[in-house]
């Protein structure tokens, strides 16, 4: 259930838009059992929602952008790990955080 999940930044809706497509229907099907992935494995919801694009119209709608302008902290940790063609690693992690009452950047 959607309850379950923190932080969600998208979601995805399946309107059936004609009867022609058999994997949007068995997609729809599988999805409408209590607990897909208990119901169905991983694996083969993915596999079904693979199929999709190239059989049906898909379309994307980007959310509306977060008004960041409102919110009076910021903070995140982060971990980047870049790689070159020579075999180079580079590893860093950290913390940003920002106070815009203080206007404050760290």
């Amino acid at each position: 259930s959607p309850m379950e999940y923190h932080d969600v930044v998208g979601e995805i809706d399946l309107k059936p838009p004609h009867q022609r497509s058999s994997a949007l229907n068995d997609l729809l099907l599988m999805l409408s059992s209590q607990d897909p992935i208990k119901d169905w494995t991983l694996p083969v919801l993915l596999l079904q929602s693979c199929l999709l694009p190239g059989d049906i119209a898909v379309m994307l709608e980007d959310p509306e952008p977060p008004q960041i302008e409102r919110w009076h902290h910021i903070a995140f940790d982060y971990s980047a790990v870049t790689a070159s063609r020579a075999g180079h690693v580079s590893r860093s992690e950290g913390t940003m955080w920002i106070n815009m009452e203080k206007r404050a950047f760290r």
